[in-house]
């Protein structure tokens, strides 16, 4: 039996900071929220599905374009970002209640989930790339709601072009952005 990998520290701050972007107000904000959407189960049970939906989307998202934002500023070699991207997302998935927070079923469906996301926005340029993969990813096209639709379009494009020039200054400055 081969021993399951333990997550660097630098792979563990990666998760701690991408889920706390998830949780930011500020970063909310930008998609025309007041605040962190934050309801209780029963609460939750009673709001409109696609607007549960979107908001656990949005999270997600906003999770992997800070996970690949770090990994891009780091300008690692393909093995070595491999290895930092599954680290930085099992020491995320495997955290208790992060997975059904997220609204995964389990840990290895979130797993499986941020890692593919953050590989697509690796692998595209992050200036052109991050905010119309991002806006891809979201369809804001599809929220019934004209008036949030547009907000969330503006958010998408705002937030990937600030996760974009937070990588750009951690690339110059030899830090965690």
């Amino acid at each position: 039996m081969v021993p399951e990998r333990v997550p660097d520290d630098f792979a563990v701050a990666i998760a701690r900071q991408a889920s706390g972007a998830a949780l930011d107000n500020d970063i909310w904000r930008m998609f025309g929220f007041r605040k962190y959407p934050k309801y209780g189960s029963i609460v939750q049970g009673f709001r409109r599905r696609w607007k549960v939906q979107l908001e656990r989307l949005l999270g997600n998202e906003i999770i992997a374009l800070t996970i690949a934002a770090q990994i891009t500023a780091r300008q690692m070699m393909p093995p070595d970002r491999t290895r930092l991207l599954e680290d930085a997302v099992s020491s995320l998935t495997m955290s208790a209640g992060v997975a059904e927070a997220c609204g995964f079923r389990s840990s290895m469906d979130a797993a499986s989930y941020f890692n593919k996301a953050v590989s697509e926005y690796i692998e595209v340029p992050s200036y052109e790339g991050w905010p119309r993969l991002f806006v891809a990813r979201i369809a804001p096209e599809t929220i019934p709601d004209h008036s949030i639709a547009v907000r969330i379009l503006a958010g998408c494009v705002k937030f990937a072009v600030n996760a974009h020039l937070a990588m750009l200054l951690g690339q110059s400055e030899g830090r965690n952005v």
